[in-house]
C-alpha cells in the first residue's frame, strides 16, 4: 500500500494482504485483511460484511465497520 495504485475503491476489490480503514465506537485503525470469502471480509479473527462493512454478527452497543482505506485515512496523525 505504498503508492496509490494499491488504494482500493471497493470492499469487493480487497483481497488479502490489503488495509482496510476499521472504526468503531472507541477507536479507529489500520487493519490488514487475513482471508477474503465471497461475501465476508477477515481481518483480525473478525468478520465484515462485503456489501456494507459491518460487522457481522452485529453487537448491540459496539458498533464496528470497514471502509476501503482511502489516501486520507493513510496521512491522518496517530
Amino acid at each position: 500500500m505504498e503508492n496509490n495504485n494499491d488504494i482500493k475503491q471497493s470492499l469487493y476489490d480487497i483481497q488479502p494482504g490489503d488495509k482496510v480503514y476499521f472504526r468503531s465506537n472507541y477507536f479507529s485503525t489500520i487493519y490488514t485483511v487475513d482471508r477474503v470469502t465471497p461475501t465476508l471480509i477477515i481481518c483480525n479473527n473478525t468478520k465484515f460484511r462485503k456489501s456494507d462493512g459491518n460487522k457481522t454478527p452485529a453487537e448491540r452497543y459496539n458498533y464496528s465497520s470497514i471502509e476501503a482505506v482511502s489516501y486520507t485515512h493513510l496521512t491522518l496523525p496517530t
